[in-house]
Formats: C-alpha cells, structure tokens, sequence
C-alpha cells in the first residue's frame, strides 16, 4: 500500500495489491465490492480515497486502517 503512497512511474506490483486487499478484507471480515479493482480497494480501504455513497454497511468498517 505505501508504494501507492510514493510518486511512481509504474504500477504497483498486482501481487501486492491482492495481498493488500486481501489483508483488508481479512481485518473487516468481509469482502469489498467486486466492482472495485484493487488498486482502489485498497486506497478506499486504507482512507487515501473517499467512499462512493451507498456502499451500504461495508463503508462503516473503513477504512480499516490509515
């Protein structure tokens, strides 16, 4: 996740940010949305992005750390 936080000319590595979504979804014992990709659970999971509205209960559990 913090390799998210650094200016970067590349991607973050696509095993990482499973891993990290992953860790996310493991600490609020449930799933993120499947729409999300995980670039973006992670950053929404972890408050670097604000919340679409009407994500329902899930969004009350995030971010799940910051």
């Amino acid at each position: 996740m913090h390799h998210l936080d650094l200016l970067s000319d590349g991607p973050a590595p696509a095993d990482a940010l499973r891993l990290a979504r992953l860790t996310i979804e493991a600490l609020i014992a449930q799933p993120l949305p499947g729409v999300w990709g995980d670039e973006e659970a992670v950053l929404m999971g972890t408050g670097r992005l604000s919340l679409p509205d009407g994500i329902g209960p899930v969004g009350d559990l995030l971010p799940a750390f910051s």
